[in-house]
């Protein structure tokens, strides 16, 4: 296999930068607008490689294949949120069902009649 780019690397992990990248918070709120509001929790025990904030870049994937991000990440958390819904058991796994869409309560059996 030849490379195009001899100078490029390799392997490169690329993410969107700035402009594709939202808190948790943020993140909560959509999930809120799309599946509805939902108990968020936390853990508070610390863990080796929680970071409070991590932004990746393309920055090398420009500078070598002129490659940029053009997928909005409401459109990728859009797409996964699709497949959730078409695929309930793949969530599942995480041990979080989806919230089942609302529906109407059952008619009564008996029903009472006024008087």
């Amino acid at each position: 296999m030849t490379r195009s780019n001899p100078g490029a690397p390799r392997i490169l992990n690329v993410a969107g930068g700035i402009r594709h990248t939202m808190s948790l918070a943020e993140l909560s709120r959509w999930c809120t607008q799309r599946f509805g509001a939902r108990e968020v929790g936390s853990d508070p025990r610390p863990r080796p490689f929680d970071v409070g904030w991590l932004t990746l870049d393309a920055t090398e994937a420009a500078r070598h294949w002129s490659w940029s991000p053009r997928t909005p990440v409401e459109d990728i958390l859009s797409e996964i949120a699709v497949h959730a819904e078409a695929n309930p058991q793949w969530l599942e796994l995480s041990g979080v069902p989806l919230p089942h869409p609302q529906t109407s309560p059952p008619a009564d059996p008996n029903p009472r009649t006024p008087k």
